[in-house]
């Protein structure tokens, strides 16, 4: 006797970026100073396009506010087109055979990422490339993409914030 057996297979889109996020859910951002004089800050979410890159971060992260006590500083000048990032240590340091303590890795779909930075009023900074060198310096590599709603959106937002 044969059996006919029937799989469902369901389509599901792929988790597409990632990000890294405390375990309080807070996610790791950077503020990107637009305006200097101004000193008007956006906040950005910073995704990766590649997992490994985000645990790689997320363990530079850990391992800097180990040695420091804080964690990094996290404001960019876009007008100077300043974009340092000082992480103190390397990966040398670093035991990835542990599991992170204070951080999680967050996987989303590109339109679950830009709805919910719609919804909190953050820019994306997706990050393409992070590249180790000799020296154990690393070298980021991405875009920012501006998210934006048309106005009543945001008052919307503000006035059920104010409720």
């Amino acid at each position: 006797m044969t059996s006919l057996i029937t799989r469902k297979i369901v389509i599901l889109e792929k988790p597409y970026v990632y990000t890294i996020s405390d375990r309080n859910t807070k996610p790791f951002t950077l503020q990107i100073n637009k305006n200097q004089k101004k000193n008007i800050t956006k906040t950005t979410m910073v995704a990766f396009h590649n997992e490994v890159d985000a645990v790689t971060m997320a363990y530079l992260l850990e391992n800097h506010k180990r040695i420091q006590h804080d964690w990094p500083s996290s404001i960019f000048d876009s007008e100077n087109q300043d974009t340092s990032f000082s992480i103190y240590g390397d990966m040398r340091n670093i035991n990835n055979n542990i599991n992170l303590i204070e951080l999680n890795i967050e996987s989303w779909t590109d339109t679950e990422l830009q709805k919910y930075c719609v919804k909190n009023i953050m820019n994306i900074l997706y990050i393409d490339n992070l590249d180790k060198h000799k020296n154990n310096k690393f070298t980021l590599e991405g875009k920012l993409y501006n998210i934006e709603a048309d106005l009543q959106y945001y008052i919307d937002i503000f006035n059920d914030k104010l409720r």
